[in-house]
Order: C-alpha cells, then sequence, then structure tokens
C-alpha cells in the first residue's frame, strides 16, 4: 500500500451518520472476518453509516441491500475509502452487487 493510499483511508467507525465508503480491507481473520464476509463486507463493496444506538454501539451499517449492525471494536477492523456523496456509487444495484 503506497502512503497516499494509506491517506485515503480511514476505519469504518470513523464515517460519519450517512457517510459512505467503499471497503478496501478487513484487518482482522479468522472466523469474524469469515462472518463479515458472509454479511457482505466485501473488499470493494459500498458501505454506509447508518443508525447509531443510543449509548454510541453498536452503530447499524447498510451493505448490499441490508442493515447490519457491529460493534466498534469490529468497525475498527474494517478500513473504507470514503466516497463523496451518500450515494457513493450506489450501495446495492452497482457492478460489485451483480450475481
Amino acid at each position: 500500500m503506497s502512503a497516499s493510499e494509506a491517506e485515503q483511508t480511514v476505519l469504518l467507525s470513523s464515517l460519519p451518520r450517512g457517510g459512505a465508503g467503499r471497503i478496501v480491507r478487513l484487518l482482522m481473520g479468522g472466523p469474524e472476518r469469515r462472518r463479515l464476509l458472509d454479511l457482505g463486507f466485501v473488499p470493494g463493496t459500498i458501505v454506509v453509516s447508518g443508525f447509531v444506538s443510543p449509548l454510541g454501539d453498536p452503530t447499524a451499517y447498510h451493505v448490499r441491500g441490508s442493515m447490519t449492525s457491529l460493534r466498534r471494536s469490529q468497525a475498527d477492523q474494517i478500513e473504507v475509502e470514503p466516497c463523496s456523496g451518500a450515494d457513493g456509487g450506489a450501495p446495492s444495484g452497482g457492478p460489485k452487487d451483480a450475481a
């Protein structure tokens, strides 16, 4: 990863409510990584930060047409590239979501 690429990525947990980002990579391994991949948190996919619980943890994220809640500790393990605008390439129905 180049220095300029590293500057463009942020952790999923840092996206503001309604903010969109394209998943760059998952920083965890094992069963937790497999679970997130199964839920649609796949590199290249657009994810939008949704509802935040009253105490601030967990946060709901819109990914591939579904809402999934993640704890901050999980969202801290996902790097995203922020997208301009909430559609950011459309969270569902785009070429990455086909099939």
